[in-house]
């Protein structure tokens, strides 16, 4: 599916949200205008003409133009086989169009991040980070900073921090992951994840970088991965095996 940019109707964006969880609670006006309510969040109207945002919270920085065009490309270049997983995508550019401020951490109660998955350059090995807050193995990423013009910069800027890793990144995301977010209660993060071929010819740990965020980075073989993995991860790499 081509990248495009979607303009969902207000009711759309209700329904996307209150689906995914992302609504505490429905009003009827007397006057037939609805209402709702995001977690942590005061009310807002529903209808025209006003428009207001579902994700609330203050930025401090506004995210660059490219950076928004470009995370609204790559969620609209999703593909999307089932019928759910084409309301996901839906419901993530509804949040997108809501609010750019969704693209900082301060977003709330969601907000977009950009991944990599650093593999081999024959695809047989992947690069993982112990994460110290959630105590498992990930592909490093993160929140967006105002340095980033792109959602690619995001990945690629990353990568390098938590692991020392650099290559080339995949034009489009490889998948896409909606999770609890470690960086406040209640909050969720929508991450875009990338493909990203490193530069080395061959996979060494001793040339690997540990950030101050994980206890621990490391290779690992596609075939044997470590126990305390994020589990949706699992499916992501065992793809990789397919495309050797």
């Amino acid at each position: 599916m081509s990248s495009r940019d979607v303009c969902l109707t207000r009711s759309q964006e209700v329904l996307c949200l209150r689906e995914l969880g992302l609504i505490a609670t429905t009003e009827v006006s007397s006057g037939g205008v609805g209402g709702f309510t995001l977690r942590g969040v005061a009310e807002a109207k529903i209808g025209p003409p006003q428009r207001t945002a579902l994700i609330s919270g203050s930025m401090s920085w506004r995210p660059h133009p490219d950076l928004v065009h470009t995370v609204r490309g790559c969620i609209g270049s999703v593909l999307c086989e089932t019928a759910e997983a084409r309301f996901e995508r839906d419901a993530w550019l509804a949040i997108l169009e809501s609010d750019p401020g969704t693209l900082t951490r301060e977003g709330n109660p969601a907000h977009f991040t950009a991944s990599a998955l650093p593999v081999s350059q024959n695809l047989d090995m992947v690069c993982l980070v112990l994460h110290r807050r959630i105590g498992l193995w990930v592909q490093p990423g993160g929140h967006f900073e105002p340095d980033d013009h792109s959602v690619w910069d995001a990945a690629l800027r990353e990568t390098l921090e938590e692991t020392g890793l650099s290559g080339t990144v995949s034009s489009k995301p490889i998948d896409t992951s909606r999770h609890p977010a470690p960086c406040g209660v209640g909050d969720w993060h929508l991450d875009l994840r990338f493909l990203l071929v490193v530069d080395e010819d061959q996979p060494d740990d001793e040339q690997l970088t540990l950030s101050e965020e994980s206890h621990d980075v490391g290779w690992f073989p596609v075939d044997d991965l470590p126990e305390q993995i994020v589990p949706d991860l699992v499916a992501t790499v065992s793809g990789l095996q397919e495309v050797r």
